[in-house]
């Protein structure tokens, strides 16, 4: 009788074991599953948060952020944007913001790590931003206006496939560039 009891203990501990490596391992699968393009994810009309203005301008509503629909250097219009995006370096794009705001009724600046991070869509990749708000924005690296602790020449950049943060890049780096402003 005692030997039943111990194989009985065994399987019990056996099964309780292999339930629970399964459980893991199933668990552990979305993880892996591929986010779906921002492109799909968005409905046609779904603005998510932000307040279309004229002139190619965003009010995003949660950051109180007015964003420029297009990288710097192109332009909006008919719905799209339009021309070739500059590629500057960090130093290059501040001073491009500065000229920028000279002929606005805005002060524009590169936006800040959380600013991007605000507008950064988690659900979707492809690019991670509403696509109908920044409609064909590019699959690039873009400045932002944080610098590292590192380095007063090195700055941060965010990647827009996904919305990642790097840091430690050399300014002289040259890179797109998106402009945010306060209303």
């Amino acid at each position: 009788m005692k030997v039943n009891i111990k194989v009985s203990r065994h399987m019990k501990r056996t099964t309780l074991m292999i339930s629970a490596l399964l459980l893991t391992i199933l668990s552990g699968c979305d993880q892996f599953k591929q986010k779906e393009s921002c492109v799909n994810y968005f409905g046609p009309n779904d603005l998510g948060g932000y307040q279309l203005l004229d002139d190619g301008l965003a009010l995003h509503q949660d950051s109180g952020t007015v964003w420029y629909r297009c990288p710097a250097g192109q332009y909006f219009r008919n719905g799209m944007c339009q021309g070739q995006p500059l590629v500057l370096g960090w130093t290059e794009a501040n001073l491009f913001a500065v000229e920028f705001s000279e002929n606005s009724s805005y002060q524009w600046r590169l936006p800040t790590d959380d600013e991007f991070k605000a507008i950064t869509a988690q659900e979707c990749i492809n690019p991670a931003l509403n696509t109908n708000v920044f409609p064909q924005l590019p699959i690039e690296n873009f400045w932002t206006q944080d610098r590292t602790n590192f380095a007063s020449s090195e700055k941060c950049i965010t990647y827009s496939y996904q919305g990642s943060i790097a840091c430690r890049i050399p300014v002289s780096a040259a890179h797109m560039f998106m402009l945010v402003a306060k209303p």
